[in-house]
């Protein structure tokens, strides 16, 4: 399963545990749930999903 922090601040505390520059990407969790991608919560900072097709990232720039 992919882990997907459930917010920005999270993803980013996250992510500098492997880097100094972390790249953020943004999941567009509800489009690729409608089209049938299941998301699992896991806790309130952590959702699950096997596998997100592309079409559903997009990069975070500067946190905004």
């Amino acid at each position: 399963y992919a882990h997907l922090s459930t917010s920005y601040d999270k993803a980013v505390e996250a992510a500098l545990v492997h880097t100094d520059n972390p790249v953020i990407l943004e999941v567009d969790a509800d489009s690729a749930q409608n089209e049938g991608i299941m998301v699992i919560t896991a806790n309130e900072d952590i959702a699950l999903a096997r596998f997100i097709p592309a079409e559903y990232l997009s990069v975070v720039e500067n946190g905004s």
